[in-house]
């Protein structure tokens, strides 16, 4: 049996909703809190299924009255709590901490600083800051966490993030869903 294909459905469907992502990320600053925001603009709303996302997890330790240095120590500094900016709506009743949801979760960065140059040069056996430099991976598996929420055309995703980190940190979210116009 020969299937007829309507490309005119097939044209109408694809303009009324198609995938779509929306990114948000930021820097909060050491001991602080910062709002990050994305913009749900106007070609229609969101219909959310899945969120994924990562962050950072390093602090400042002093090695002598004269250098610091920044370690990945492996903990989670971030907490978080989402909102629609939509009627103001708390999507999330307090600040979660970001390892409770997100997914990979956390990345390993450590920034160069002249004494972390320092550190490298040492015996890792046995200076425990170079150890500490160097924390093991996650081993987090990638599976973008169930989201499901419809954010309106023309307004925000509002993402309030506190840092109890000596050292910025930073974030990303992936919101993925349906774009419906």
């Amino acid at each position: 049996m020969r299937k007829i294909v309507d490309t005119n459905k097939i044209f109408a469907d694809q303009n009324a909703a198609y995938e779509d992502r929306v990114l948000l990320g930021d820097i909060v600053p050491a001991n602080g809190q910062k709002v990050g925001s994305a913009f749900i603009s106007t070609l229609g709303h969101l219909k959310c299924y899945q969120v994924a996302g990562h962050f950072e997890t390093q602090k400042s330790i002093t090695l002598t009255d004269t250098s610091t240095v920044i370690i990945d120590d492996g903990m989670n500094h971030l907490r978080g709590q989402l909102e629609d900016s939509c009627g103001n709506r708390k999507l999330m009743s307090d600040y979660i901490p970001l390892n409770l949801w997100l997914s990979p979760g956390r990345v390993i960065r450590v920034r160069q600083t002249p004494a972390n140059a320092f550190v490298e040069q040492l015996d890792s056996g046995v200076n425990p800051l170079v150890m500490a430099r160097r924390a093991a991976p996650s081993n987090s598996l990638f599976y973008c966490i169930p989201f499901k929420y419809t954010f309106s055309a023309n307004s925000n995703i509002i993402f309030t993030v506190i840092n109890d980190s000596n050292v910025a940190l930073a974030y990303e979210l992936m919101f993925y869903g349906l774009r419906i116009r």
